[in-house]
């Protein structure tokens, strides 16, 4: 169990009881540390018969409330599918659990990220969206943990021409895209840009 001096174990239990009834047991918890103080989990969950790929999921990141301008606090939780398992996911997602924070650029869902180098070497996936979980039951978005509401976003790698069309606005409307049909060209690391 994490533990560290802005651990909050009503908090965390609420996250690991939401995480469970949607997905089952995690194959393992990785245990980080966040912004100094803040202890963070990154749950994985190994693929099953009906569910072919890894999920990871952050537990920890809601600790800490994001303030975009003109807005109430949010507080938000990363969600990241892969094909294979991949630790390198959990770093990645560790490293995006403190970047609303360092950089005070709050997450929403249509929000992009420009990543400093592509997901692995030599993809073409070098940003960043992050969108409702559209994979997931209904009811899993939101947690609600005592005053207040935890959305978890979908961490989706694109290519950067994807990025500048959703930018835009002129192209790819990925919630239309998702499926589970679909699923499998998204998983792909070495994917070029999806047509529309």
């Amino acid at each position: 169990m994490l533990s560290n001096k802005s651990f909050n174990s009503h908090a965390y239990q609420a996250r690991a009881t939401h995480y469970v009834s949607y997905l089952r047991a995690p194959f393992d918890i990785h245990e980080r540390q966040i912004l100094t103080r803040t202890a963070l989990g990154v749950y994985e969950f190994n693929p099953k018969p009906t569910r072919q790929f890894w999920t990871y999921l952050t537990s920890g990141m809601s600790e800490n409330g994001q303030s975009p301008p003109s807005k109430k606090e949010i507080f938000t939780e990363l969600l990241f599918y892969s094909r294979d398992q991949s630790f390198w996911a959990v770093e990645l997602l560790v490293r995006l659990s403190s970047y609303p924070f360092e950089y005070n650029e709050p997450f929403a869902p249509g929000d992009t990220l420009p990543l400093a180098e592509p997901i692995r070497p030599d993809s073409k996936l070098t940003s960043l969206l992050l969108l409702e979980p559209y994979l997931e039951h209904l009811g899993f978005q939101f947690i609600d943990i005592v005053s207040k509401k935890v959305e978890i976003l979908w961490a989706l790698p694109i290519t950067e021409r994807e990025r500048e069309l959703i930018i835009s606005g002129g192209g790819i409307n990925f919630g239309e895209l998702i499926s589970h049909d679909l699923l499998p060209s998204l998983l792909d690391l070495d994917r070029d840009t999806l047509r529309t």
